[in-house]
């Protein structure tokens, strides 16, 4: 006898099933058998043990399908061999593609794609679900036309046959199971004699309806619940349930087994009355009622999915609190698999509730396999420096952290990549620029011993993995973590985390070796007998862990569920949450991905292949499925939509929320973005940031907040932080013993770290204070090609006197610069040995960029009478002391580096000049100097006069110039013909140079102003007078005394811990701020506090040095 037990949502269909089943083990001698969907057996086993006491509980099979058949052919040769997992599912697929290699032409590209594999693997369950064999999928493709999908389907044809044929070679196949149950059960009888309940399910697959044709055809009885209504029309959300009522008594009819069917009565008390309403409308055609709300349902209204989120988790801590609900009584439902979750769970846990998180983890994110996926990778695709350094930072090679850090930094200054690695580092460990001595010798060599103490062991595993076979290389990689005491580094770890409290974290590792090892032995038998090389080995693991994932949490007693809406079973669930209540989402229209569209599915429907449905046929079951969601609560529902889709587009309310808002009066109805902020303080952190958001404003919550977080010790970091940024304070040192400490009484600096101060307090601190410079690669980039460029003019200008450097030839001229090119390649960027080709390029570009400035010079010296005296003369050396100024405690000392010194003696009066071979694009601008800024020049020129005396005797600060180091013609006056005079012009504008002179005609006509204008940046007017940026002595020693302040107020600054992070700028934005390294830990903000820089022309700035002389 077939029954069928029917009734809507909270009938008792359920209750009398369970009542059927104590009542048969009583008078049955056979134990009854329970077949419920996979996912409702923890929630069954739990009610039916509260039903029957654990004996009885032991009477009565409770199972799937799938267990069911794992049972019944336990004792068969079916299951000789092991079941494949996903992952080995995945390498199977991709070893079926590669078999298939130049027969496919859609599916070509997928063979090394974990993730295109999965759908093919899917596909290939889906025929066998189906019922679908080869022969009738060939004959339905024959039928179809010259199309894409027939192509498509051809090649998917030969994909599962060869897949197929791989799985059965070394496993069985559980998608067979239900199907070879069948057969197994009709040839032995198992459901003889026994009364058999089917509960939970909306649908059945091909075998599982095979297999209930096989139940009715030998149990006594059967007992299926449906639920359905008594009279279902098109539109009714039963309409789906239908068509499987229709299937049951269609194979009940051909065993000619009677049927019956027995409905069940929703009781007063099964929902709260707006439930209750809703239950009766939703996808109802008949005229419904309006009823008064009762208050048991809450329509919420949130801005975007994050929101929602947010609102749920607050208001499930309020119903705890209340004291009326426990975890267990709550249940959050979204429609598809993990659009919240991880979100929903994520927020929970930070308010302390606890839920059911059964995600499982990928193994790709494990420390064990970031270190061995790193190994393979290097000896299947090379040493690159990315892979070396995965899988030293795993902790699990045989260097130290600080071994490993110092590597790093040799490998990214000189750029070590592939081969680089098997070889002697020979550079410096610093960089270009530096020379050898015995310190950076030893250096070298302990950095070499590291490399081999990385990189040999994994030479030694790729030699002993070739000419092996799949075997012989996991064979050969199990060895090599033995070798390296993995398992015992991995305890270690275990041992570690745990002390440390993180238990979860630390069980994962213990789990990860035993996972790793299976992976090995299946790679094993995959590759037993298969020559084909440890890169392919290795895509195959990769597609193996890929497709694997670590750690299932067991469910606890009192957790709150969150689950999708067609997978969740929530059994006598007290209140429970709907999210992404919106329009097309909830009751879903479309699905993406997938082998078929759903016009393939349309098409080959209509062929008569009965494959799973296209979506649009799949309405009705979308309708139950929400149907299903919204009664699962008996006292309370929440139903929460957003107003913006997660793409930024308007999103709508589901028509679902309609329906209430239509049948129901005066519902709950909640919009997030009027709630009150204290709604959703449900934790200490939930308030502090609250705290965060409110802090600028003066408030009762503000005070209330910080009254709160000012007694939590705990919190007195955090609050001390939130009000220093929040109040703008500039970073300071609390103890000012503490920044003397940092940066001595007396302070030492170069001109340059002035401008860095003055460009921002913060940044020197970083950079200077705690010495955390930022890592440079060894690279030809513009600071070390002007160190080139100075020692090639300090070199050629030494050997030449201003009379012969004037006469000589170019060919010798440029013979003595590819010279010093040459020494200082090999002395101090370790020779032309393993230089990219590039950089040679930049390298000898050099040698143009130093003719340019030399011919450039060659025309000045013609016609100037100031001559070079000095290179690279240090302030600070033997013949200039340094500079000193006294500070509120100690002295500041600074010390530089002149680029080249020149002198003109006239009358008896000698003029003194800097020059700096500007490799950037530097403009002189005075008014910077009253910032703090670019003073370096006129800073040099004021330690010459006043303290070179000695060694220059006096001398009159004549100017400082910039010499521009790119000089050539990349723009021509008339593009289509350059004649001489264009390119002459334009070189003369290219090599103009930018600085300040002193207004005196005696200096202009010295340095050629009156023969070559263009050169300069001062020049004679129409009138005789100066033009253009020049000084006078008085403006001099104004400027002079400005300099001096700005030195002094830096140290006194840095004195008092004065390192805030308020740069130069305009506009709220620092001058240096978007290249700057130390960005991220500054926490200046686009439109914070920036100090202003001075923006005057040239002849304002000396209005204003005038000004102050006069005060």
């Amino acid at each position: 006898m077939l029954y069928l037990i029917k009734g809507r949502a909270g009938s008792g269909k359920t209750a009398l099933l369970r009542k059927k089943i104590t009542e048969t083990l009583k008078k049955s001698q056979s134990k009854p058998l329970l077949i419920i969907p996979e996912q409702f057996s923890f929630e069954t086993e739990r009610a039916m043990l509260r039903i029957l006491g654990a004996i009885d509980l032991k009477q009565i099979d409770i199972l799937s399908f799938s267990r069911l058949a794992y049972s019944a052919l336990k004792n068969t040769a079916y299951l000789s061999a092991n079941f494949p997992d996903n992952g080995v599912r995945a390498a199977l697929m991709s070893e079926a593609l590669n078999q298939l290699e130049g027969r496919l032409n859609v599916f070509s590209s997928c063979k090394s794609n974990a993730p295109a594999l999965a759908p093919l693997v899917d596909f290939c369950k889906e025929l066998k679900y189906c019922c679908i064999d080869s022969a009738e999928l060939t004959q339905k493709t024959e039928l179809l036309g010259e199309c894409y999908l027939k192509d498509k389907l051809t090649e998917l044809d030969l994909i599962n046959e060869a897949y197929n044929a791989l799985v059965t070679q070394s496993y069985f196949d559980d998608t067979d199971a239900v199907h070879l149950l069948s057969i197994v059960s009709a040839e032995k009888g198992l459901f003889k004699n026994k009364t058999v309940f089917i509960d939970g399910f909306r649908a059945f697959s091909k075998q599982e309806l095979e297999c209930i044709d096989v139940i009715l055809s030998q149990a006594d009885d059967v007992y299926i619940t449906l639920c359905t209504d008594k009279n279902v029309g098109k539109f009714s959300p039963f309409y789906f349930i239908k068509e499987l009522e229709h299937q049951m008594r269609t194979i009940a009819s051909q065993h000619n087994i009677a049927v019956t069917e027995e409905f069940c009565i929703q009781g007063e008390n099964v929902f709260s009355s707006d439930i209750f309403q809703l239950e009766k409308a939703l996808f109802s055609n008949e005229n419904i009622e309006v009823k008064e709300s009762d208050g048991s349902i809450t329509v919420a209204e949130c801005t975007d999915s994050d929101d929602e989120c947010k609102f749920v988790a607050a208001t499930i801590k309020k119903l705890l609190r209340s004291g009326q609900y426990r975890c267990r009584d709550i249940a959050i439902i979204e429609r598809t698999s993990d659009t919240y979750k991880s979100k929903l769970v994520e927020m929970l846990k930070r308010l302390d509730v606890p839920v059911f998180d059964d995600s499982r983890r990928s193994l790709s994110f494990e420390t064990l396999f970031v270190y061995i996926t790193s190994v393979l990778s290097c000896i299947s695709s090379g040493f690159t420096t990315e892979n070396i350094f995965n899988y030293l930072k795993t902790g699990f090679g045989e260097l130290t952290l600080s071994e490993v850090s110092k590597l790093e930094k040799y490998a990214l200054i000189w750029g070590v990549n592939g081969k680089t690695w098997l070889n002697d580092f020979t550079m410096h460990p610093d960089g270009f620029g530096n020379g050898f001595d015995e310190q950076a010798t030893e250096r070298l060599k302990i950095l070499n011993e590291s490399r081999k103490k990385a990189v040999l062991p994994l030479v030694k595993l790729k030699k002993e993995c070739e000419d092996k076979d799949g075997k012989g290389i996991s064979e050969a990689i199990y060895n090599f973590l033995i070798s390296q005491k993995i398992p015992d580094k991995l305890f270690d770890l275990y041992d570690a985390l745990n002390k440390d409290g993180f238990p979860v974290e630390a069980q994962r590792q213990k789990v990860s070796w035993d996972v790793l090892v299976n992976l090995l032995d299946t790679m094993a038998t995959l590759g037993d007998g298969k020559y084909y090389g440890v890169s392919r080995w290795f895509e195959l693991f990769r597609i193996l862990v890929e497709s694997r994932d670590i750690g299932e949490i067991p469910q606890g007693l009192d957790e709150v569920k969150v689950g999708s809406a067609d997978r969740i079973r929530v059994e006598q669930m007290k209140v429970v949450f709907l999210v992404g209540v919106n329009k097309d989402e909830f009751p879903l229209v479309s699905v993406k991905g997938g082998i078929l569209t759903d016009a393939d599915r349309v098409s080959l429907t209509s062929l008569g292949l009965e494959i799973r449905p296209p979506f649009e046929d799949t309405v009705d079951e979308e309708r139950f499925i929400a149907y299903c969601a919204v009664t699962a609560a008996s006292e309370k529902l929440y139903l929460s939509y957003k107003t913006t889709g997660d793409e930024g587009g308007k999103a709508f309310k589901s028509e679902i929320i309609d329906t209430v808002l239509r049948t129901v009066d005066n519902v709950d109805f909640i919009k997030t973005s009027e709630c009150e902020p204290t709604y959703f303080v449900e934790s200490e952190d939930n308030a502090f940031t609250l705290l965060s958001r409110n802090y600028s404003h003066n408030s009762p919550l503000k005070s209330t907040l910080l009254k709160y977080f000012s007694d939590k010790d705990n919190y007195s970091g955090k609050l001390s932080s939130l009000q220093r940024v929040c109040s703008a304070t500039p970073i300071k040192f609390q103890n000012e013993k503490v920044s003397e400490k940092l940066f001595g009484e007396n302070i030492y600096l170069s001109a340059s770290r002035v401008e860095s101060f003055y460009n921002c307090p913060f940044s020197y601190f970083m950079r200077y204070g705690l010495k955390a410079e930022p890592l440079l690669a060894a690279e030809l980039d513009p600071a070390q090609s002007g160190t080139i460029v100075h020692l090639v003019m300090e070199t050629v200008l030494k050997e030449y006197p201003k009379a012969s450097f004037v006469t000589a030839s170019e060919e010798d001229l440029k013979a003595t610069v590819s010279s010093v090119l040459a020494s200082y390649l090999n002395e101090k960027m370790g020779g032309f040995e393993e230089k990219s080709k590039r950089f040679m390029f930049l390298y000898q570009r050099l040698v143009d960029i130093s003719m340019a400035i030399i011919n450039r010079l060659k025309t000045e010296f013609e016609v100037g009478s100031f001559e070079p005296c000095d290179f690279e003369l240090k302030i600070g050396g033997d013949e200039i002391p340094p500079y000193k100024l006294p500070l509120e405690k100690g002295e500041v000392t600074v010390t530089g580096s002149v680029d080249r010194v020149d002198l003109m003696e006239k009358d008896g009066i000698k003029y003194i000049r800097v020059v700096d071979y500007k490799t950037g694009k530097k403009e002189f601008k005075l008014s910077e100097l009253f910032d703090g800024l670019n003073i370096q020049m006129v800073l040099y020129l004021m330690a010459l006069e006043k303290n070179g005396k000695e060694y220059y005797g006096e001398t009159v600060p004549a100017g400082v110039l910039y010499l521009p180091s790119r000089i050539g013609v990349s723009n021509y006056l008339d593009r289509r013909s350059p004649s001489e005079e264009n390119i002459a012009a334009q070189k003369r504008i290219s090599g103009k140079l930018s600085g300040m002179v002193l207004d005196s005609p005696v200096v202009f006509n010295g340095m050629g102003v009156d023969k070559f204008p263009d050169y300069f940046p001062v020049g004679y007017k129409k009138d005789g007078s100066a033009k253009g940026d020049f000084y006078s002595l008085s403006n001099f020693r104004n400027l002079s005394k400005i300099i001096d302040y700005k030195i002094t107020e830096m140290g006194n600054d840095l004195h008092k811990g004065e390192i805030s992070a308020i740069p130069c700028g305009s506009d709220g934005e620092g001058k240096m701020c978007k290249y700057c390294s130390y960005k991220p830990v500054c926490s200046h903000e686009y439109g914070d506090e920036v100090y202003e820089l001075t923006s005057l022309t040239h002849a304002k700035a000396l209005s204003r040095l005038e000004v102050e002389d006069n005060e």
